[in-house]
């Protein structure tokens, strides 16, 4: 299984304010069907994030642990 980073928001306290970190990247065409997760954490306090350096192999767990994020709060997957 491949891991794509496709977007990545900052939200403040409404779905509609906020950063996006990563613009959003369409799946391709041609590369099959697609399982799609969306995972929220809340942050503990107010600190400064940065993209990652790469989409491909984004690896959830280890961004959750860098930045102090803790067990996510929702998540939810579509196929």
């Amino acid at each position: 299984m491949h891991i794509f980073l496709h977007s990545y928001l900052l939200i403040k306290w409404y779905i509609y304010i906020g950063q996006e970190i990563v613009e959003y990247e369409c799946p391709r065409p041609t590369s099959g069907i697609h399982r799609i997760v969306f995972v929220l954490f809340r942050q503990r306090g107010r600190q400064i994030v940065h993209a990652p350096r790469w989409r491909k192999n984004f690896n959830t767990k280890d961004f959750a642990e860098a930045y102090n994020l803790g067990l996510n709060k929702f998540s939810k997957q579509l196929h």
